[in-house]
């Protein structure tokens, strides 16, 4: 995608690269190659971004993410939520394929803006079942809201935790299910939910979100 940052300036943070930026190559890693170089010895060179890390996993992040996908993924909150608010619009649920390996429930979804049936994310989730109540647990397999609502409906304390953030390339099997006729690169995050001491998973998840 056009004026995409690429993934060392996004994610991928090399402090000791940005430290040594503008200095001469190290010959061991010039010494008997060929390289497309027409003269002189090249430089090395860091990103000029800053990175931070987020949250309470630490993940590395640049300030080149842009908007809105880093108020979108950049948090310590479910995604039913903070969609819906950025939306302005109540989130449901499209399974598109689910698997009961009894306490372990995987399931490929759609998060759906309601009103208009614009999709707002794709999801692919693992679900501890073992470590929620019974009412809850047939909410969840009975697939009418998505488990961010579910969630709050229950009232089951939880903790959002992401483990990292991703850029990656649409295929066309979620070209097809964001109605995209391009291939342009999404952006995204690796999560999980515990419960409310932080002890125990709910939910390992990856979230991916349409082009703005």
């Amino acid at each position: 995608m056009t004026g995409s940052p690429p993934e060392l300036d996004l994610f991928d943070y090399k402090p000791e690269l940005v430290k040594r930026d503008g200095e001469n190559c190290p010959d061991e890693y010039l010494k008997g190659r060929r390289f497309a170089f027409t003269s002189g010895v090249p430089k090395l060179m860091g990103t000029p971004h800053k990175f931070a890390q987020h949250g309470q996993s630490g993940a590395w992040l640049s300030d080149a993410l842009p908007e809105p996908y880093r108020s979108l993924l950049v948090h310590e909150r479910d995604m039913t939520s903070t969609l819906g608010q950025f939306h302005g619009d109540d989130i449901g649920l499209k399974v598109l394929h689910r698997h009961n390996g009894g306490d372990a429930y995987y399931r490929e979804v759609l998060l759906l803006a309601k009103r208009s049936q614009r999709p707002v994310e794709y999801g692919a989730i693992k679900i501890h079942l073992g470590q929620f109540p019974g009412p809850a647990r047939d909410a969840i397999t009975g697939a009418g809201a998505p488990l961010g609502q579910l969630l709050h409906d229950y009232e089951i304390g939880h903790l959002s935790r992401p483990s990292g953030f991703l850029r990656v390339e649409c295929d066309d099997h979620i070209a097809g299910l964001f109605g995209l006729d391009e291939r342009p690169l999404l952006f995204g995050r690796r999560n999980t939910l515990y419960d409310a001491t932080a002890e125990h998973r709910l939910a390992e998840i990856v979230e991916i979100l349409p082009p703005a």
